[in-house]
Protein backbone atom coordinates (compact mmCIF):
# COMPACT_ATOMS: atom_id res chain seq x y z
CA UNK A 1 0.00 0.00 0.00
CA UNK A 2 1.37 3.46 -1.13
CA UNK A 3 -0.08 6.57 1.21
CA UNK A 4 0.10 9.45 -0.66
CA UNK A 5 1.44 13.31 -0.48
CA UNK A 6 1.29 12.81 3.71
CA UNK A 7 2.22 14.80 6.46
CA UNK A 8 4.79 11.84 7.21
CA UNK A 9 5.84 11.94 11.38
CA UNK A 10 9.34 11.95 11.54
CA UNK A 11 10.61 11.07 15.24
CA UNK A 12 13.56 13.46 14.98
CA UNK A 13 12.49 16.04 12.73
CA UNK A 14 8.62 16.33 12.87
CA UNK A 15 6.29 15.94 10.21
CA UNK A 16 7.70 16.10 6.50
CA UNK A 17 5.46 15.73 3.33
CA UNK A 18 6.12 12.49 1.08
CA UNK A 19 5.18 8.94 1.02
CA UNK A 20 5.05 6.15 2.89
CA UNK A 21 4.80 2.72 1.80
CA UNK A 22 3.03 0.33 3.83
CA UNK A 23 3.08 -3.84 3.63
CA UNK A 24 -0.69 -4.77 5.14
CA UNK A 25 -0.88 -8.12 6.99
CA UNK A 26 -1.46 -10.52 4.95
CA UNK A 27 -4.31 -12.33 6.67
CA UNK A 28 -6.49 -9.48 7.03
CA UNK A 29 -8.20 -8.30 4.06
CA UNK A 30 -9.57 -5.14 4.85
CA UNK A 31 -6.36 -3.61 2.39
CA UNK A 32 -4.19 -4.63 0.01
CA UNK A 33 -0.52 -4.03 -1.31
CA UNK A 34 -1.81 -2.39 -4.02
CA UNK A 35 -4.06 0.31 -2.46
CA UNK A 36 -2.86 3.58 -2.67
CA UNK A 37 -4.17 6.61 -0.61
CA UNK A 38 -4.44 10.06 -1.47
CA UNK A 39 -3.35 11.98 2.26
CA UNK A 40 -2.64 15.11 0.95
CA UNK A 41 -3.16 17.82 3.53
CA UNK A 42 -3.52 15.26 6.31
CA UNK A 43 -0.88 13.82 8.84
CA UNK A 44 0.49 10.34 8.86
CA UNK A 45 1.58 9.38 12.26
CA UNK A 46 1.74 5.76 14.51
CA UNK A 47 -0.78 4.00 15.22
CA UNK A 48 -1.01 4.79 19.28
CA UNK A 49 0.04 1.92 21.90
CA UNK A 50 -1.61 2.07 25.43
CA UNK A 51 0.14 0.39 27.94
CA UNK A 52 -2.04 0.95 30.59
CA UNK A 53 -5.80 0.25 30.24
CA UNK A 54 -8.19 -2.61 32.15
CA UNK A 55 -10.91 -2.33 29.57
CA UNK A 56 -13.90 -0.42 27.83
CA UNK A 57 -16.46 -0.80 26.31
CA UNK A 58 -18.20 -2.76 28.72
CA UNK A 59 -15.57 -5.57 28.96
CA UNK A 60 -12.97 -6.21 32.03
CA UNK A 61 -9.63 -7.35 31.05
CA UNK A 62 -9.62 -9.42 34.52
CA UNK A 63 -12.73 -11.08 33.53
CA UNK A 64 -10.65 -13.56 31.39
CA UNK A 65 -12.68 -13.30 28.68
CA UNK A 66 -11.46 -14.32 25.28
CA UNK A 67 -14.52 -12.84 23.53
CA UNK A 68 -14.46 -9.73 25.87
CA UNK A 69 -10.32 -9.52 25.12
CA UNK A 70 -11.18 -9.44 21.08
CA UNK A 71 -14.28 -6.89 21.62
CA UNK A 72 -11.51 -4.17 23.72
CA UNK A 73 -8.72 -5.06 20.91
CA UNK A 74 -11.41 -4.17 18.18
CA UNK A 75 -12.90 -1.50 19.85
CA UNK A 76 -9.50 0.15 20.36
CA UNK A 77 -8.26 -0.10 16.81
CA UNK A 78 -11.56 1.74 16.04
CA UNK A 79 -10.40 4.39 18.15
CA UNK A 80 -6.68 4.71 16.23
CA UNK A 81 -4.67 2.11 19.22
CA UNK A 82 -3.20 -0.74 17.39
CA UNK A 83 -1.53 -2.03 20.45
CA UNK A 84 -1.94 -2.07 24.04
CA UNK A 85 -1.27 -4.42 27.35
CA UNK A 86 -4.21 -5.14 29.28
CA UNK A 87 -3.67 -4.11 32.19
CA UNK A 88 -4.55 -6.61 35.59
CA UNK A 89 -5.75 -5.08 38.63
CA UNK A 90 -4.90 -6.47 42.40
CA UNK A 91 -6.45 -10.27 43.25
CA UNK A 92 -4.91 -13.40 44.84
CA UNK A 93 -2.37 -15.60 42.71
CA UNK A 94 -5.65 -17.83 41.78
CA UNK A 95 -7.47 -15.17 40.05
CA UNK A 96 -4.58 -13.59 38.13
CA UNK A 97 -3.41 -16.86 37.04
CA UNK A 98 -6.91 -17.58 34.70
CA UNK A 99 -6.68 -14.07 33.93
CA UNK A 100 -3.20 -14.34 32.21
CA UNK A 101 -3.54 -17.60 30.61
CA UNK A 102 -6.68 -16.95 29.19
CA UNK A 103 -4.70 -13.90 27.80
CA UNK A 104 -1.84 -16.16 26.82
CA UNK A 105 -4.38 -18.37 24.91
CA UNK A 106 -6.09 -15.85 23.09
CA UNK A 107 -2.63 -14.11 21.93
CA UNK A 108 -1.57 -17.55 21.19
CA UNK A 109 -4.76 -18.42 18.33
CA UNK A 110 -7.87 -18.55 18.41
CA UNK A 111 -9.00 -19.88 21.82
CA UNK A 112 -11.95 -22.03 20.47
CA UNK A 113 -10.40 -23.42 17.48
CA UNK A 114 -6.72 -23.71 19.21
CA UNK A 115 -5.29 -21.88 15.76
CA UNK A 116 -1.20 -21.28 15.76
CA UNK A 117 0.67 -18.94 15.31
CA UNK A 118 0.34 -17.87 11.25
CA UNK A 119 4.62 -17.27 10.58
CA UNK A 120 7.52 -15.80 12.08
CA UNK A 121 7.92 -11.74 12.59
CA UNK A 122 11.71 -12.52 10.52
CA UNK A 123 10.01 -14.53 7.61
CA UNK A 124 7.42 -12.43 7.33
CA UNK A 125 9.62 -9.11 7.19
CA UNK A 126 12.07 -10.59 4.38
CA UNK A 127 9.32 -11.71 2.04
CA UNK A 128 7.63 -8.05 2.27
CA UNK A 129 11.39 -6.60 1.59
CA UNK A 130 11.60 -8.64 -1.51
CA UNK A 131 7.98 -8.50 -2.72
CA UNK A 132 9.26 -4.16 -1.80
CA UNK A 133 12.27 -4.52 -3.70
CA UNK A 134 10.87 -5.90 -6.67
CA UNK A 135 7.35 -4.00 -6.97
CA UNK A 136 7.74 -0.63 -5.50
CA UNK A 137 9.27 0.78 -8.60
CA UNK A 138 6.65 -0.10 -11.02
CA UNK A 139 3.86 0.58 -8.47
CA UNK A 140 5.21 4.44 -8.06
CA UNK A 141 5.22 5.15 -11.30
CA UNK A 142 1.53 3.68 -11.60
CA UNK A 143 0.47 5.53 -9.07
CA UNK A 144 2.30 8.72 -10.11
CA UNK A 145 0.32 8.31 -13.57
CA UNK A 146 -2.79 7.59 -11.93
CA UNK A 147 -2.63 10.52 -9.85
CA UNK A 148 -1.41 13.25 -12.91
CA UNK A 149 -4.74 12.32 -14.53
CA UNK A 150 -7.11 12.40 -11.76
CA UNK A 151 -8.87 15.47 -10.46
CA UNK A 152 -8.07 16.70 -7.12
CA UNK A 153 -10.69 15.93 -4.78
CA UNK A 154 -11.37 18.49 -1.89
CA UNK A 155 -11.01 17.53 1.64
CA UNK A 156 -14.18 17.10 2.26
CA UNK A 157 -14.80 14.32 -0.46
CA UNK A 158 -11.47 12.78 0.29
CA UNK A 159 -12.60 11.82 4.31
CA UNK A 160 -16.10 10.87 2.77
CA UNK A 161 -14.30 8.87 -0.02
CA UNK A 162 -11.80 7.19 2.60
CA UNK A 163 -15.10 6.28 5.12
CA UNK A 164 -16.99 4.98 2.67
CA UNK A 165 -13.83 2.46 1.03
CA UNK A 166 -13.34 1.43 4.52
CA UNK A 167 -17.13 0.67 5.14
CA UNK A 168 -17.14 -1.67 1.92
CA UNK A 169 -13.92 -3.45 2.59
CA UNK A 170 -14.52 -4.13 6.07
CA UNK A 171 -18.20 -5.77 4.76
CA UNK A 172 -16.41 -7.36 2.28
CA UNK A 173 -13.96 -9.12 4.21
CA UNK A 174 -16.09 -10.23 7.36
CA UNK A 175 -13.35 -9.18 9.51
CA UNK A 176 -13.30 -6.33 12.33
CA UNK A 177 -9.61 -5.72 12.68
CA UNK A 178 -7.81 -5.61 16.22
CA UNK A 179 -5.01 -3.93 18.14
CA UNK A 180 -2.11 -5.73 18.78
CA UNK A 181 -1.33 -7.56 22.18
CA UNK A 182 1.95 -5.88 23.25
CA UNK A 183 2.20 -7.81 26.15
CA UNK A 184 0.53 -7.49 30.01
CA UNK A 185 1.05 -4.57 33.00
CA UNK A 186 0.81 -6.44 36.26
CA UNK A 187 -0.56 -3.30 38.37
CA UNK A 188 -0.72 -4.83 41.74
CA UNK A 189 -1.06 -6.68 44.24
CA UNK A 190 2.67 -5.63 45.13
CA UNK A 191 1.58 -2.42 46.40
CA UNK A 192 1.24 -0.41 49.18
CA UNK A 193 -2.28 -0.19 51.38
CA UNK A 194 -2.22 3.75 51.77
CA UNK A 195 -1.89 4.60 48.71
CA UNK A 196 -3.83 2.14 46.63
CA UNK A 197 -6.24 4.14 44.93
CA UNK A 198 -8.87 1.92 43.43
CA UNK A 199 -7.19 -1.29 43.94
CA UNK A 200 -8.79 -4.05 45.93
CA UNK A 201 -7.14 -3.90 49.64
CA UNK A 202 -8.19 -7.19 50.22
CA UNK A 203 -5.33 -8.82 47.53
CA UNK A 204 -2.84 -6.53 48.68
CA UNK A 205 0.97 -8.75 49.49
CA UNK A 206 4.36 -8.15 49.86
CA UNK A 207 6.46 -8.77 46.51
CA UNK A 208 7.14 -12.46 46.23
CA UNK A 209 9.28 -13.66 43.59
CA UNK A 210 7.99 -17.12 43.30
CA UNK A 211 4.58 -16.23 42.59
CA UNK A 212 5.70 -13.32 39.70
CA UNK A 213 8.03 -16.54 38.16
CA UNK A 214 4.80 -19.01 38.34
CA UNK A 215 2.21 -15.96 36.55
CA UNK A 216 4.86 -15.54 34.15
CA UNK A 217 4.86 -19.30 33.02
CA UNK A 218 1.09 -18.68 33.23
CA UNK A 219 1.18 -15.79 30.86
CA UNK A 220 3.96 -17.73 28.52
CA UNK A 221 6.20 -14.68 28.67
CA UNK A 222 3.55 -12.03 28.18
CA UNK A 223 3.72 -9.97 31.35
CA UNK A 224 6.17 -6.74 30.46
CA UNK A 225 5.31 -4.52 33.49
CA UNK A 226 5.07 -4.94 36.79
CA UNK A 227 3.99 -2.35 39.52
CA UNK A 228 5.98 -2.24 42.89
CA UNK A 229 5.50 -0.28 45.89
CA UNK A 230 9.89 -0.27 46.46
CA UNK A 231 8.99 0.45 50.68
CA UNK A 232 7.23 -2.61 50.83
CA UNK A 233 8.78 -5.55 52.61
CA UNK A 234 10.94 -7.68 49.85
CA UNK A 235 10.48 -5.23 47.45
CA UNK A 236 14.35 -4.38 46.87
CA UNK A 237 15.07 -8.08 46.71
CA UNK A 238 12.34 -8.72 44.42
CA UNK A 239 13.91 -5.96 42.07
CA UNK A 240 17.21 -7.46 42.07
CA UNK A 241 15.64 -11.07 41.07
CA UNK A 242 13.45 -9.88 38.55
CA UNK A 243 14.93 -6.84 36.89
CA UNK A 244 16.79 -8.17 34.40
CA UNK A 245 14.99 -11.27 34.25
CA UNK A 246 16.96 -13.66 35.88
CA UNK A 247 14.37 -14.95 38.33
CA UNK A 248 11.92 -15.91 35.21
CA UNK A 249 12.86 -19.16 34.08
CA UNK A 250 10.35 -19.67 31.18
CA UNK A 251 11.97 -18.31 28.05
CA UNK A 252 10.36 -18.78 24.58
CA UNK A 253 13.47 -17.67 22.80
CA UNK A 254 15.80 -17.55 24.99
CA UNK A 255 15.03 -14.18 26.18
CA UNK A 256 15.25 -12.37 22.61
CA UNK A 257 11.54 -10.67 22.00
CA UNK A 258 9.69 -13.09 19.84
CA UNK A 259 6.85 -11.52 17.22
CA UNK A 260 4.59 -13.65 16.21
CA UNK A 261 1.36 -13.04 13.84
CA UNK A 262 -2.11 -14.15 15.66
CA UNK A 263 -5.06 -15.81 13.75
CA UNK A 264 -6.38 -12.44 13.68
CA UNK A 265 -2.69 -11.20 11.63
CA UNK A 266 -1.65 -9.07 15.25
CA UNK A 267 1.97 -9.59 16.62
CA UNK A 268 2.74 -10.42 20.24
CA UNK A 269 5.73 -9.79 21.53
CA UNK A 270 7.10 -11.82 24.77
CA UNK A 271 10.34 -11.21 26.09
CA UNK A 272 12.08 -12.68 29.23
CA UNK A 273 12.22 -9.27 31.74
CA UNK A 274 9.59 -7.39 32.47
CA UNK A 275 10.18 -3.40 33.23
CA UNK A 276 9.38 -3.03 36.98
CA UNK A 277 7.55 0.28 37.52
CA UNK A 278 7.23 2.56 41.00
CA UNK A 279 3.91 3.34 41.90
CA UNK A 280 0.76 3.08 44.06
CA UNK A 281 3.17 4.06 46.99
CA UNK A 282 4.60 6.58 49.80
CA UNK A 283 7.89 5.72 49.14
CA UNK A 284 10.67 9.01 50.00
CA UNK A 285 13.15 10.44 47.51
CA UNK A 286 15.85 7.74 48.70
CA UNK A 287 13.65 4.74 48.26
CA UNK A 288 12.82 5.43 44.80
CA UNK A 289 16.26 6.63 43.79
CA UNK A 290 17.97 3.09 45.38
CA UNK A 291 15.05 1.15 43.40
CA UNK A 292 16.27 3.06 39.98
CA UNK A 293 19.36 1.98 40.73
CA UNK A 294 18.75 -1.00 40.73
CA UNK A 295 17.14 -0.87 37.39
CA UNK A 296 13.22 0.18 37.59
CA UNK A 297 12.60 2.36 34.96
CA UNK A 298 9.10 3.50 34.61
CA UNK A 299 6.19 5.15 37.01
CA UNK A 300 3.28 4.03 37.04
CA UNK A 301 0.46 7.44 36.52
CA UNK A 302 2.81 9.82 37.91
CA UNK A 303 0.79 11.97 40.21
CA UNK A 304 -1.80 9.61 40.98
CA UNK A 305 -0.86 7.03 43.76
CA UNK A 306 1.80 8.37 45.22
CA UNK A 307 3.05 11.22 47.66
CA UNK A 308 2.50 14.75 46.54
CA UNK A 309 5.57 16.81 44.64
CA UNK A 310 6.96 18.54 47.95
CA UNK A 311 9.67 21.51 48.38
CA UNK A 312 10.76 19.39 50.85
CA UNK A 313 9.65 16.13 50.35
CA UNK A 314 10.23 15.21 46.49
CA UNK A 315 9.19 11.52 46.73
CA UNK A 316 8.98 9.83 43.70
CA UNK A 317 7.91 12.50 41.34
CA UNK A 318 11.14 13.90 42.24
CA UNK A 319 13.29 11.17 41.70
CA UNK A 320 11.82 10.13 38.34
CA UNK A 321 12.25 13.79 37.40
CA UNK A 322 16.10 13.35 38.55
CA UNK A 323 16.36 9.52 36.32
CA UNK A 324 17.00 10.36 33.09
CA UNK A 325 16.45 6.95 31.75
CA UNK A 326 13.18 6.52 33.70
CA UNK A 327 9.85 6.73 31.82
CA UNK A 328 6.64 8.36 33.60
CA UNK A 329 2.89 7.29 32.80
CA UNK A 330 0.02 10.20 32.65
CA UNK A 331 -3.31 9.82 32.38
CA UNK A 332 -4.45 12.65 29.98
CA UNK A 333 -8.25 12.72 30.65
CA UNK A 334 -8.37 16.09 32.03
CA UNK A 335 -9.33 14.55 35.49
CA UNK A 336 -6.33 12.95 36.84
CA UNK A 337 -4.54 15.10 36.10
CA UNK A 338 -5.21 19.41 35.98
CA UNK A 339 -4.32 20.60 32.58
CA UNK A 340 -1.74 22.99 34.14
CA UNK A 341 -0.08 20.44 36.03
CA UNK A 342 0.41 18.17 32.73
CA UNK A 343 1.98 21.20 31.15
CA UNK A 344 4.42 21.52 34.24
CA UNK A 345 4.95 17.56 33.56
CA UNK A 346 5.85 18.26 30.37
CA UNK A 347 8.46 20.32 30.88
CA UNK A 348 9.93 18.65 33.86
CA UNK A 349 10.20 15.29 31.71
CA UNK A 350 10.23 16.61 27.87
CA UNK A 351 8.64 14.82 25.40
CA UNK A 352 11.22 11.39 25.28
CA UNK A 353 10.39 10.22 28.71
CA UNK A 354 6.17 11.17 29.60
CA UNK A 355 4.32 8.60 28.45
CA UNK A 356 0.42 9.13 27.69
CA UNK A 357 -2.03 6.54 29.24
CA UNK A 358 -5.78 6.04 29.47
CA UNK A 359 -6.19 4.08 32.05
CA UNK A 360 -9.29 3.43 31.01
CA UNK A 361 -12.00 1.11 32.82
CA UNK A 362 -15.09 -1.28 31.09
CA UNK A 363 -16.69 1.83 30.90
CA UNK A 364 -15.08 3.49 28.39
CA UNK A 365 -17.22 4.04 25.41
CA UNK A 366 -20.33 3.43 27.26
CA UNK A 367 -22.86 5.42 29.10
CA UNK A 368 -23.40 6.32 32.52
CA UNK A 369 -23.91 3.69 35.03
CA UNK A 370 -22.73 1.22 37.43
CA UNK A 371 -19.85 -0.80 36.09
CA UNK A 372 -16.73 -3.42 37.74
CA UNK A 373 -13.72 -3.13 38.25
CA UNK A 374 -11.50 -5.58 40.55
CA UNK A 375 -14.42 -6.73 41.98
CA UNK A 376 -15.37 -3.36 43.11
CA UNK A 377 -17.92 -1.57 41.87
CA UNK A 378 -17.87 1.33 39.78
CA UNK A 379 -19.52 4.90 39.02
CA UNK A 380 -19.55 6.84 35.82
CA UNK A 381 -21.04 10.32 35.78
CA UNK A 382 -19.79 11.88 32.33
CA UNK A 383 -16.09 12.22 32.33
CA UNK A 384 -15.70 10.40 35.84
CA UNK A 385 -15.56 6.98 37.34
CA UNK A 386 -15.45 6.82 40.85
CA UNK A 387 -15.73 3.71 43.67
CA UNK A 388 -19.22 4.16 46.09
CA UNK A 389 -17.23 6.06 48.62
CA UNK A 390 -16.09 8.45 45.88
CA UNK A 391 -12.68 7.65 45.44
CA UNK A 392 -11.82 8.55 41.56
CA UNK A 393 -10.77 5.12 39.56
CA UNK A 394 -9.54 5.19 36.35
CA UNK A 395 -10.81 6.82 33.62
CA UNK A 396 -13.66 6.60 30.67
CA UNK A 397 -11.44 7.58 27.98
CA UNK A 398 -9.53 6.12 25.02
CA UNK A 399 -5.86 6.80 23.89
CA UNK A 400 -7.08 8.54 21.23
CA UNK A 401 -8.93 11.24 23.32
CA UNK A 402 -5.86 11.73 25.44
CA UNK A 403 -3.70 12.46 22.97
CA UNK A 404 -5.82 14.82 21.50
CA UNK A 405 -6.35 16.52 25.32
CA UNK A 406 -2.85 16.78 25.49
CA UNK A 407 -2.22 19.22 21.86
CA UNK A 408 -5.43 20.56 23.55
CA UNK A 409 -3.79 21.41 26.85
CA UNK A 410 -0.53 22.96 25.16
CA UNK A 411 1.88 20.28 23.76
CA UNK A 412 3.02 20.11 20.13
CA UNK A 413 1.49 17.82 18.06
CA UNK A 414 4.64 15.88 17.03
CA UNK A 415 5.39 15.68 21.08
CA UNK A 416 2.08 14.10 21.59
CA UNK A 417 3.06 11.27 18.96
CA UNK A 418 5.94 10.23 20.88
CA UNK A 419 4.03 10.23 24.12
CA UNK A 420 1.24 8.47 22.91
CA UNK A 421 3.44 5.61 20.40
CA UNK A 422 7.03 6.27 20.33
CA UNK A 423 8.03 6.42 24.22
CA UNK A 424 5.06 3.76 24.96
CA UNK A 425 6.84 0.99 22.67
CA UNK A 426 10.18 2.07 24.05
CA UNK A 427 9.58 1.80 27.28
CA UNK A 428 8.12 -1.83 27.25
CA UNK A 429 11.41 -2.87 25.07
CA UNK A 430 9.61 -2.57 21.82
CA UNK A 431 10.96 0.54 20.49
CA UNK A 432 12.64 -1.32 17.40
CA UNK A 433 9.49 -3.05 16.76
CA UNK A 434 6.73 -1.41 17.04
CA UNK A 435 5.61 2.68 17.64
CA UNK A 436 6.97 4.17 14.94
CA UNK A 437 7.16 4.49 11.08
CA UNK A 438 10.70 3.64 10.35
CA UNK A 439 11.36 0.60 7.66
CA UNK A 440 10.63 -2.50 9.26
CA UNK A 441 8.08 -1.41 11.99
CA UNK A 442 4.72 -3.18 12.00
CA UNK A 443 1.61 -2.17 14.35
CA UNK A 444 -0.30 0.14 12.70
CA UNK A 445 -0.74 3.63 10.78
CA UNK A 446 -3.11 6.48 11.28
CA UNK A 447 -4.12 9.10 9.14
CA UNK A 448 -5.95 12.07 10.58
CA UNK A 449 -6.69 15.39 9.53
CA UNK A 450 -6.12 19.09 10.66
CA UNK A 451 -8.30 19.17 13.11
CA UNK A 452 -6.74 15.76 14.45
CA UNK A 453 -10.38 13.31 13.60
CA UNK A 454 -9.21 9.98 12.38
CA UNK A 455 -9.64 9.24 9.18
CA UNK A 456 -8.24 6.01 8.44
CA UNK A 457 -6.73 3.08 10.46
CA UNK A 458 -4.11 0.63 8.93
CA UNK A 459 -1.84 -2.10 9.90
CA UNK A 460 1.18 -3.99 8.56
CA UNK A 461 4.86 -3.31 8.57
CA UNK A 462 6.69 -0.37 7.08
CA UNK A 463 8.01 -0.82 3.78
Amino acid sequence: MIIKNGLVFNEDTGFEQGDLCVHVYPHTTEYSDNSVIDAEGMYVIPGLIDIHTHGCVGHDFCAADADGLRAMSSYLYSAGVTGFCPTSMTFNEEKLSDVYSSAAEYVAGNPETGQKQAADSKQEKDRMQETDRKQEADRMQEVDRKQAADRKPTAGQKQESFRKQEADQKQESGKTPTADILGINMEGPFISLKKCGAQNTQFIQAPDVGMFERLQKKANGLIRLVTLAPEAEGAMEFIDAVSGGSAVNYSPDEGNIHIGVSHEGSAHCCALAPHISLGHTEADYDTCMKAFGKGCDHVTHICNGMSAFNHREPGLIGAAADSSDVFAEVICDGIHIHPAMFRSLYKMFGPDRLILISDSLECAGMPDGKYNLGGQEVFKSGMRATLADGTLAGSCVNLFQCFRNAVNFGVPLEDAVKMAAVNPARSIGLGDVTGSLKKGCRGGVLILDKQLNLIRVVKGIIG
